[in-house]
């Protein structure tokens, strides 16, 4: 896992992914956000890392346009959040508490697995804690 902190946006997963969305087109922007929180929700089996970190990513923008800003931590995603246009639906904050909850399932997902073997899950647990307050209320 390419991280550098236990941040939702401290790997190279979220950030390309952030960088790659487009902030003036409603749908696409949406869509995309739907799909890679869909890809870890709907998943039958053992999901890599890789697809959590792009899931746990798009939960968080919903939960920033949802209330959550000051927990973002990066000023690209700040950045990109203020000028991106799309709404943090119940449906989509709905989804973003189905992202934490598969997270967090152990033995269900290799991102859970490596915070947890690297002594870490509950530093990354706590940043991921003010995501959480705010969609928990979807």
């Amino acid at each position: 896992m390419s991280s550098w902190d236990t941040g939702p946006f401290d790997n190279d997963g979220a950030m390309n992914f952030v960088g790659d969305l487009d902030q003036a087109d409603f749908d696409r922007t949406t869509a995309r956000i739907v799909k890679a929180m869909m890809n870890v929700i709907s998943a039958p089996a053992y999901v890599s890392a890789a697809e959590v970190n792009l899931a746990i990513a798009a939960a968080c923008l919903v939960a920033g346009k949802s209330g959550a800003r000051n927990a973002i931590g990066s000023p690209f995603v700040l950045d990109w959040l203020t000028a991106a246009v799309f709404d943090a639906t119940p449906e989509l904050r709905s989804m973003a508490r189905a992202v934490f909850e598969r997270a967090f399932n152990p033995g269900d997902n290799e991102w859970f697995d490596l915070w947890d073997a690297g002594g870490r899950l509950d530093e990354v647990r706590q940043r991921l804690d003010p995501f959480l307050v705010v969609v928990a209320t979807a």
